[in-house]
């Protein structure tokens, strides 16, 4: 190809200019010396300087898709990712049917993130390389990156070709399997799953751990809970012990429980039905279900004759009494504003009466004034006596409101500090979630 271009460059310079053909061809050489200069740099790795004798071929044939490779592989080893994409680009331009071009290329857009674009490149790899062991190692490469990019729709079709290729590979199966389950396709997860768990001969905890539990979750996703649980016994490992723990309906209940405790209702609301997803005949699910439900009506038919009972009542300690059975059953109700309404005018006598600051707190919080709802949990947690398990509430509450306020580092404190009793699970979870975020940022 570059011969061709070549014979066009000089009948180009014969008829429309006075340049010579020898000089010309003396620029070509002087192109193709300095190249080999910069390749026998680049394999004594002196990289900065091979980079300069790179441009000064590139700039002698701007066009010369070879010089272009050198140079972009040349930014690849140099770390300058953009200027590799750029040059590589270029030269698979000139050369579509270069099949390490496009590797390359493909390393570029690896490192600057672009998965889709990878993908592509690869690809092309792949599409024009006669070799077939490079032809599968581009096709397993395509795999691994659309699996870890959860691409799943986009994976399932290349595991199938590379499986053509290699299809005593147990890993693939394991893909094919993982990338079925979270499409939906239990069935075809499970046959590939259970032929690759006979295949396994690792002594990785984590390893097998993950061929197993990828199974358990086809048999669950199936109607077959009974034998997915018979096989995450296989799969009780690091990560994926939390992960089975999290298809027990106990699991859901406690989550419940925490937020129940904090008059979270809805949250408490999704978790008890998640339980009763799992567990049908699920008896304490159904029980806080209707505790939630007589708490809410309870507190809007009585609240009127709440109010009545504070305007008739003329002696202050009975006042008192009842400002503070009020603000709990507002609480309780979900009717925010009048909890602190009562709390605040409970305050005006006893300003340092803990539950009430709490309550306060709490009120505050789910009314979305995060900044004076945590001003009081954090002058009770650092001034006030208090034991084990009310701190471990408080900070649970403080891990909801800085999660919604946007501050993810102080959630992340409160929740680990919250991890204990009741609050064990909700605080877990919501802790996995602020790492994960903060891992991905």
């Amino acid at each position: 190809m570059r011969y061709f271009r070549i014979f066009g460059l000089l009948l180009t310079f014969s008829l429309v200019t006075s340049v010579s053909q020898a000089q010309i061809l003396r620029s070509i050489d002087s192109a193709y010396f300095v190249f080999q200069e910069a390749e026998d740099l680049f394999r004594n790795r002196q990289y900065q300087e091979a980079l300069t004798r790179y441009n000064q071929a590139v700039e002698l044939e701007s066009e010369n898709d070879i010089y272009l490779f050198g140079k972009g592989e040349c930014h690849l080893v140099l770390k300058e990712y953009e200027k590799a994409m750029f040059t590589l680009a270029q030269a698979t331009k000139l050369h579509p049917d270069y099949a390490k071009g496009h590797a390359s290329l493909a390393k570029a857009y690896q490192k600057l993130g672009k998965t889709d674009r990878m993908v592509k490149s690869l690809q092309n790899a792949f599409n024009y390389e006669d070799n077939e062991h490079k032809r599968l190692q581009y096709q397993m490469l395509m795999v691994d990156v659309l699996m870890k990019a959860e691409k799943y729709a986009q994976a399932l079709p290349k595991i199938g070709v590379a499986r053509g290729m290699k299809p005593d590979s147990e890993q693939l199966l394991f893909y094919e399997g993982k990338a079925a389950n979270r499409l939906g396709k239990y069935e075809l997860a499970k046959v590939r799953l259970e032929t690759a768990t006979r295949m396994l001969r690792t002594t990785d905890a984590n390893k097998r751990a993950a061929y197993f539990f990828e199974l358990g979750y086809a048999y669950f996703h199936l109607g077959k809970p009974a034998k997915a649980r018979e096989v995450w016994k296989e799969a009780n490992y690091g990560k994926y012990r939390k992960l089975i723990a999290q298809y027990n309906p106990a699991y859901y209940y406690h989550i419940a429980s925490a937020y129940f405790e904090i008059y979270d209702y809805q949250n408490a609301e999704k978790n008890l039905f998640q339980t009763l997803k799992l567990d049908n005949n699920y008896t304490q699910a159904y029980l806080m279900l209707a505790q939630i439900q007589e708490r809410r009506s309870m507190a809007d038919i009585g609240l009127a004759y709440y109010q009545t009972a504070l305007n008739s009542e003329n002696q202050s300690f009975k006042k008192v009494k009842i400002l503070r059975m009020v603000a709990y059953k507002m609480m309780e109700g979900e009717i925010f504003d009048k909890a602190v309404e009562m709390a605040d005018n409970y305050l005006v006598i006893y300003p340092e009466e803990r539950n009430i600051l709490y309550l306060k707190a709490l009120a505050l919080h789910h009314l979305n004034e995060y900044e004076a709802a945590s001003q009081i949990l954090e002058h009770l947690i650092k001034h006030t006596a208090i034991d084990h398990k009310t701190k471990v509430k408080y900070h649970f509450v403080l891990g909801e409101i800085y999660k919604k306020a946007k501050h993810p580092e102080k959630a992340k404190f409160e929740y680990r500090s919250a991890r204990h009793g009741t609050f064990f699970r909700a605080a877990d979870e919501e802790y996995g979630k602020i790492v994960d975020i903060l891992t991905i940022k």
